[in-house]
């Protein structure tokens, strides 16, 4: 529910655009596991510009979350980004959980504390419309994870 609440809160500061130009969307993993990966991936035809807004860890411990650019291709595990406005049409972006994504270039790599939802906001970082290339983020904890990933696409 906290989750819920600060993506919320994470949509609503973000710029309003046309609906017909800006697509909201987000890809949520829960994991029961002490690692967890959550890529968004370039499908190999109809790209979009995949923007990344914002991402939200939940973990009752602490945790280290690794942000990386392309690497081996995730190719299992799919999961369907949720489109967050109405007029949106479904994502172009492939979503991939507990995937087999190699480790690619590491752009930053955070301290998770514990017990708490911890919003990192990158609104910025984007993937051109190039077939193949994906965010992955990473996450090593001591216990269970949640994951929720906002991205747009324009």
């Amino acid at each position: 529910m906290r989750s819920l609440l600060a993506l919320a809160l994470l949509a609503a500061v973000l710029p309003c655009f046309a609906a017909d130009e800006y697509r909201l969307y987000f890809t949520r993993r829960v994991t029961t596991g002490s690692s967890e990966s959550l890529t968004i991936k370039q499908p190999t035809s109809g790209a979009r510009e995949i923007v990344f807004e914002g991402l939200l860890i939940t973990a009752p411990s602490a945790c280290t979350l690794a942000i990386e650019l392309n690497g081996t291709a995730a190719t299992t595990t799919a999961a369907t980004p949720l489109a967050l406005n109405t007029k949106a049409d479904a994502a172009h972006a492939l979503g991939f959980v507990a995937s087999n994504a190699g480790s690619g270039t590491v752009v930053h790599t955070y301290q998770i504390p514990s017990s708490q939802t911890y919003p990192i906001l990158k609104g910025g970082l984007a993937l051109a419309p190039v077939a193949g290339q994906q965010w992955t983020f990473r996450t090593t904890c001591a216990s269970s994870t949640e994951i929720t990933l906002l991205h747009s696409e324009k």
